[in-house]
């Protein structure tokens, strides 16, 4: 009796909720919002009448028996679930999950029912049940299975809530790394796997995948090229996190967060590195992705089914697949954006070169333009190669970045960098620069692996002590383009054992350094000046650079011409404004003269045209885009840093010509307006000028200049008076004269320059550049007054507690993060050359001085 009372009240209330006609008065959505009853919206629907599920989601009582609701579709699933029924080869189960597939698709009224039925929760358990654990036999076919992939996909896709709600199924994303790894499910798998990561919460652990590496071994050259676009997006995720906001506390083993523990568990998978070396050597896709690559592009269906039976090779037959004798039909509206602009300039017929005759019907509509299937084949595979480089980007990254680094220049990466950088096309695409690029990055596929490559140069330039420093081997002749190796690993070591020996600042005694410093060269004079100080010019050995004879014909003080830092400077020095690869190039010379030696600073700064071309990026008549002026001040910071000669010259080629003193006025009014842009190179110009001040980094380069006595034997002689001599007349010229006459002013802008909301990890250099100008008082005994005179440079006395309120807070937050993190730790002595403790030591004592100076201002205002 009671059942069939709540059987009559279920489809009266459903019957009145359908008369409403609101979506938010229908029984369902009462029932879902807790609106009816005290009991939650069961998790069942076998728990609910048969005839209410029937009608869940009729518009009328009449439709609803003309055709079976998605209640009813899922009341029948679920049935065959719990009874035990389930028969995943019969035509009824295909053709239930086929229906359910469709309706999911067809609008985003069928989907809020679905949604709402828990039918996600009901897909996912079918799942599981079908494809089983690995070395399983799956108990469906794989057009069943995909077509259950599909249905979340289309869930994940069309509202953002539900995929962050699926993305918080570990075991649904486990599943998906077990349907990545088989060939006819991975298409449908990549494409959920790709849209959970991406906008999931938290980072997913790759230890919940189980036999992972087992896994990742038994990937073909085409399953590791697609899997490698989902380690991409998992990796950007935690590259974001790390860049975003205040960095969370640094984690230790064995208790390693989640972003550090995939970084060393795929650094442990001994074929991962090595295998995908091998994919970035090919220059057109492996046998089996063409299948894949027409799955891109919209009505090619027919087309994917001829190639869904595509051999594969094994690793042991790596090479490039042939071009296959094809003709497509593709209109702007039938790519994806990021190959709109390519289809756009030749829109209509796409065929293999020279082999295929076009019908009359398609030569009629070729009159706008045809382009060779290879080009699109090159724009495919370059965009499956960028996310390949990224994940070996994101893993020379924190924890894993020595180790990293170390093994892909054993394998051979370097060697695949340059020839990759020879072979593609540098001229800039025509469309906007959008920021930062990556993982799920808009660029288009003329620019998407030209971005990522110089992003992986620049990881590999990176350095984080002087004991490993593989810059250097942007030094070394390019080697002749090779054919790509069957066997991944067999790589010799030699370039990286030279390199990290190279670092080693003991290594140089070993080393033939008998030559005798090699004269200036015109275009050195040039650029230092005929009658200014000209620093000694030592050999490259003796520098820490590779380690080339002296005396055979090749210049210490000159890049050569074919090595790949020379053409990444030619290259920088050609692009327009507009180039998006513009900052790319500039970041990484960037890189490679960070905490470099003052004989990289020459080698770089003597690069023909090269200052002038930073100066020109910095006083544009409009103020350049974010963030091309942090990029320059950055650039020309780390070239000029402890070097206080180059200083002194690139000073007076601003000032040089006609329009000398307009363009240094102009210059230092781009650094008033953009302190946080310029912060770092305002520090770097402090402490070139005190480099004294510097133990680690500032004295050794001005023994290496011969300005400060040196310790090894045979050394020039000098005097306090030549380092004295110099310095004044670097104090004098305009970038160092400025900061020097108006450092309390640059202090109280920089104090408040960024609030603690504010601050992330790329503004952390505000700080640092506020602080060290403190760091520097106190080692002339002149802390204290620097603090009345940053008070005195206040308009007000209201304005001076404004300001050193917001300084005593961002000192409280730079203290809690360097106390946190030994990685940052680290780098800030090694950039600055200062120790920790000299850091530590004035920030304890400043956050007294400031409270003091605000007490002391407060009765005034």
């Amino acid at each position: 009796i009671e059942l069939g009372l709540q059987t009559k009240c279920f489809l009266q209330l459903c019957d009145i909720g359908m008369r409403k006609g609101k979506a938010r008065q229908n029984l369902l959505y009462r029932l879902h919002d807790g609106e009816v009853g005290a009991a939650s919206w069961p998790r069942s629907l076998i728990s609910l009448p048969p005839r209410f599920c029937a009608r869940i989601d009729a518009e009328n009582v009449r439709e609803s028996l003309a055709r079976a609701g998605m209640g009813s579709l899922l009341l029948e699933l679920e049935s065959m679930l719990a009874e035990h029924r389930l028969e995943p080869n019969s035509a009824e189960f295909r053709e239930l999950i086929a229906t359910i597939s469709t309706r999911v698709s067809d609008s985003a009224q069928q989907r809020a029912v679905f949604f709402t039925c828990h039918g996600d929760v009901l897909m996912q358990r079918l799942l599981q049940q079908l494809v089983g654990e690995r070395g399983e036999q799956m108990k469906a076919s794989a057009a069943v299975i995909n077509d259950c992939v599909q249905v979340l996909s289309e869930l994940a896709i069309s509202d953002v809530h539900q995929a962050e709600a699926l993305s918080s199924q570990r075991p649904l994303l486990a599943l998906l790394f077990r349907l990545m790894g088989e060939k006819h499910t991975v298409d449908a798998a990549l494409t959920l796997t790709q849209e959970l990561l991406a906008v999931g919460i938290d980072i997913f652990p790759l230890s919940n995948v189980h036999a992972l590496p087992e896994l990742v071994a038994s990937l073909s050259p085409r399953g590791l090229s697609l899997v490698g676009r989902a380690l991409a997006v998992l990796l950007a995720k935690s590259a974001e996190q790390t860049l975003d906001g205040v960095p969370a506390p640094e984690c230790v083993a064995p208790d390693l967060c989640a972003s550090c523990a995939n970084n060393q568990l795929l650094l442990a998978m001994p074929c991962l590195l090595p295998r995908i070396v091998s994919l970035l050597r090919l220059r057109a896709p492996p046998p089996g992705l063409w299948g894949h690559m027409l799955a891109q592009l919209p009505n090619t269906q027919g087309l994917v089914h001829r190639w869904a039976d595509e051999s594969e090779h094994g690793w042991e037959h790596l090479g490039e697949a042939p071009l296959p004798q094809m003709v497509v039909l593709l209109s702007p509206e039938q790519v994806p954006p990021a190959l709109r602009d390519l289809v756009t300039a030749n829109p209509t017929v796409i065929f293999p070169g020279g082999n295929a005759t076009p019908t009359p019907a398609m030569a009629l509509n070729a009159g706008t333009g045809s382009m060779h299937l290879s080009a699109l084949q090159t724009a495919l595979w370059s965009t499956l190669q960028a996310d390949l480089l990224y994940v070996l980007w994101a893993l020379m990254g924190g924890k894993t970045k020595q180790e990293a680094q170390k093994r892909l220049v054993e394998l051979g990466l370097l060697d695949v960098l340059q020839a990759m950088f020879d072979r593609l096309d540098w001229t800039p695409p025509l469309v906007p620069h959008h920021g930062q690029h990556g993982a799920g990055c808009s660029c288009s596929p003329q620019s998407c692996l030209q971005m990522q490559l110089l992003r992986t140069l620049q990881a590999l330039c990176e350095k984080e002590s002087s004991v490993a420093s593989y810059h250097r081997l942007l030094l070394h002749p390019l080697s002749s383009p090779s054919t790509p190796s069957n066997d991944p690993a067999a790589a010799s070591s030699s370039a990286a054992d030279s390199a990290a020996s190279a670092g080693d600042a003991d290594a140089t005694s070993a080393m033939d350094c008998s030559a005798e410093p090699l004269a200036p060269d015109s275009a050195a004079r040039d650029l230092l000046g005929a009658d200014g100080p000209l620093p000694p010019l030592l050999c490259a050995p003796c520098n820490n650079l590779p380690a080339v004879p002296c005396g055979q014909g090749r210049s210490c003080t000159l890049a050569p011409q074919d090595s790949l830092l020379h053409r990444i400077l030619a290259l920088l020095l050609q692009q327009p404004p507009t180039s998006v690869y513009l900052l790319g190039l500039a970041s990484c010379v960037h890189k490679w003269v960070q905490a470099s030696t003052v004989a990289e600073q020459l080698l770089v700064a003597r690069f023909p045209g090269f200052i002038d071309f930073v100066l020109r990026q910095l006083l544009c008549e409009e103020t350049p885009p974010e963030p091309q002026l942090q990029v320059f001040f950055d650039l020309l910071a780390e070239l000029l840093k402890f070097n206080p000669p180059l200083l002194a010259a690139v000073q007076t080629e601003l000032v040089h010509g006609q329009n000398g003193p307009a363009r240094a006025q102009l210059f230092l009014d781009r650094l008033g307006t953009n302190i946080v842009d310029a912060s770092i190179f305002v520090q770097c110009v402090v402490l070139t000028v005190n480099a004294d001040a510097s133990p680690h980094r500032g004295r050794r380069a001005l023994q290496d200049l011969g300005l400060l006595p040196a310790d090894m034997k045979g050394a020039r002689p000098c005097t306090p008076a030549d380092e004295k001599a110099v310095i004044a007349t670097v104090s004098a010229g305009v970038f160092a004269s400025h900061v020097l006459s108006n450092r309390a002013k640059l202090v109280l802008q920089l104090m408040g320059a960024v609030g603690v909301s504010e601050v992330s990890v790329e503004t952390m250099c505000v700080i640092n550049a506020a602080i060290v100008f403190f760091v520097i008082a106190e080692c002339h005994g002149e802390r204290e007054q620097l603090l009345r005179q940053v008070a005195a440079a206040a308009n007000d006395a209201a304005a001076a507690i404004s300001a050193f309120s917001n300084f005593l807070k961002l000192l409280v937050f730079w203290s809690d993060v360097y106390h946190s993190h030994s990685c940052e730790r680290r780098f800030l002595e090694f950039s600055s050359g200062i120790p920790f403790d000299t850091w530590l030591s004035v920030v304890d004592v400043l956050k007294q001085d400031v409270r003091k100076v605000a007490q002391e201002a407060q009765p005034a205002a």
